[in-house]
């Protein structure tokens, strides 16, 4: 402990105030706010019965300081001025500075603080407490100044918060600022917190509204998976949407589902999440490096070198798995879970296995939870704009060949009327067996695309030693050519007539 902070501690501990800038001593008391002759102490932590640090500001100077207690970790980060577990859950304000959460709770709201550390830093404060404290409040308040520092923090914020939960206070006046500025100018504070905007809009919006651009942004927003021939099928994975993966048991839909993620997130430098039902993490992982690294980790006979391309493969990958995904499955959660990792880690791609686990965990009618939880799940799409991979199995199939369609979906007819996108995945060995040039080949059947791609054919190549996917450049014809015994030249992908 610095004696600088000693001795605010000490004072803090005797805590004195008087009115200041329009806020009254009660105010100062309530927050813990030491108010001295020529300072006031701002308390920071979470235990208010013993702040971390002291942000401290000197009234001769107009200049801020930060005084720490002598224990804190390097990698301590400062959560919100004035942040605790305030009982009512229904609303939170959130602005820019102590002065301006001080003028708001004179003004007798309760649940407000400020940014810790200015308007540069709100996203990235937004986002570090985003999951264990922001999300409990039904209504986040931003009410940052009314200059361009402000008003680029507020656009910053927007990005990667819920827009349901999002209300902006804009205080619009002439001369006036901020929250503080309203209060020593005699304004009442409520008109501009009833006059909060949502974020969401409304539901009537005219075509004026728009510009060419905007459409062609929109159309154009997809990022391309890695995976050529399902692209040119696809055009790319597009935010918001949920795509389908089906195919018959052991036919290999998670592997195909991880092996796109895995791409996605290696070609576009973004981060994906994975939750399986049936898998742990680990093995989720031993699953993917696998892939990533094309060496089997499975058969646990590396040598030192591979294990240090897989250590650093793990150090350095876009991969979140859900450790909790095959032990507590409730599609509730997995929803929250999925949430927080868009808007904490800015995840762009989901993977989910499975949809059937999810309906035998929720209680009541099975037919009515497919159709709430594809509701649920297409919501939630639409909402963080995180594409989800969803893996379906088949009703029981006639015969072991993996002959499958869209009818074949297990589940409501919801599960096919919100997919925007169905893969269907068959194995090539059971199709057409004895066919020894298609052995290792896998037929990914594109059966829906919803808006700007087709429906068609991407042949894939498994790779069982290490249990990941690579493309082929076989088109349609080729492959019909191959499955009537045509000869296949594996070195150059293509057949021969």
């Amino acid at each position: 402990m610095s004696i600088q902070f000693y001795h605010i501690l000490e004072d803090w501990l005797n805590l004195t105030a008087r009115d200041y800038r329009s806020i009254s001593k009660e105010t100062f008391l309530k927050t813990g706010v030491y108010v001295g002759e020529n300072d006031v102490a701002f308390p920071y932590g979470k235990n208010s019965q013993s702040p971390d640090l002291f942000k401290t500001w000197i009234l001769s100077t107009k200049s801020m300081r930060l005084e720490k207690s002598g224990d804190l970790p390097e990698s301590y980060q400062m959560p919100f001025f004035n942040q605790q577990n305030f009982e009512d859950k229904s609303y939170l304000i959130v602005t820019e500075g102590e002065w301006d959460c001080l003028s708001w709770i004179e003004a007798g709201y309760e649940n407000v603080v400020s940014i810790p550390t200015g308007s540069s830093s709100a996203a990235g404060v937004f986002k570090r407490e985003f999951k264990n404290y922001l999300s409990q409040f039904k209504k986040v308040y931003v009410n940052f100044d009314n200059d361009e520092a402000g008003l680029i923090a507020l656009e910053q914020v927007k990005v990667d918060f819920p827009k349901d939960k999002l209300m902006t206070i804009l205080i619009n006046l002439p001369g006036i600022k901020d929250a503080n500025d309203l209060l020593k100018k005699g304004f009442d504070l409520k008109p501009f917190f009833d006059n909060a905007e949502s974020m969401y809009s409304a539901r009537m919006k005219h075509s004026s509204s728009y510009k060419i651009e905007d459409l062609i942004e929109e159309a154009s927003s997809m990022l391309m998976s890695g995976f050529e021939s399902i692209d040119n099928l696809l055009k790319g994975i597009r935010p918001g949407e949920i795509t389908i993966i089906t195919g018959d048991s052991g036919v290999g839909k998670t592997t195909l589902a991880c092996n796109i993620a895995l791409s996605f997130s290696e070609v576009n430098k973004e981060n994906i999440w994975v939750t399986s039902q049936e898998m742990s993490d680990k093995k989720l992982f031993i699953k993917i490096a696998s892939a990533a690294l094309k060496i089997n980790i499975r058969e646990n006979n590396l040598t030192k070198q591979e294990k240090d391309r897989c250590n650093n493969w793990l150090k350095n990958s876009f991969v979140i798995a859900d450790p909790l995904g095959s032990v507590k499955i409730d599609y509730k959660d997995i929803l929250d879970t999925l949430e927080s990792a868009r808007y904490e880690n800015g995840i762009k791609l989901a993977v989910i296995e499975d949809i059937g686990a999810l309906v035998d965990a929720a209680p009541g009618d099975k037919l009515e939870n497919y159709s709430k939880i594809m509701l649920a799940l297409h919501k939630k799409a639409a909402e963080t704009g995180v594409h989800i991979f969803l893996i379906a199995h088949p009703t029981q199939s006639k015969d072991d060949k993996g002959f499958m369609g869209m009818a074949n979906i297990k589940g409501s007819s919801s599960v096919k009327q919100y997919a925007d996108n169905v893969l269907i995945v068959q194995r090539c060995d059971r199709a057409y067996p004895g066919n020894s040039k298609v052995k290792d080949l896998v037929k990914v059947s594109v059966s829906k695309n919803r808006m700007f791609g087709s429906e068609g054919l991407a042949i894939l190549k498994y790779h069982a030693k290490y249990d990941g996917y690579e493309d082929t450049n076989i088109g349609y014809t080729d492959f019909q050519a191959l499955t009537r015994e045509s000869s296949y030249s594996a070195s150059t992908g293509k057949c021969t007539f």
